[in-house]
């Protein structure tokens, strides 16, 4: 979603960080479980994803 090159953008160093850091937030203040019989299925598309996965989350 930035882009490269000459017409790159300017804020996306500062996305990586804001998103790294809203992520360990999350992973301080909940509790993240798969649900119960799970079984990892890649999906390809422009970017590898878990495929119909599902997560319970509960507040620490």
């Amino acid at each position: 979603p930035f882009g490269t090159g000459m017409r790159g953008c300017i804020g996306r160093q500062f996305a990586l960080h804001e998103s790294v850091l809203t992520l360990a937030e999350l992973v301080r203040a909940f509790d993240f479980e798969l649900e119960d019989g799970y079984e990892l299925n890649v999906q390809e598309s422009l970017t590898l994803k878990p495929q119909n996965m599902r997560m319970k989350v509960a507040p620490r």
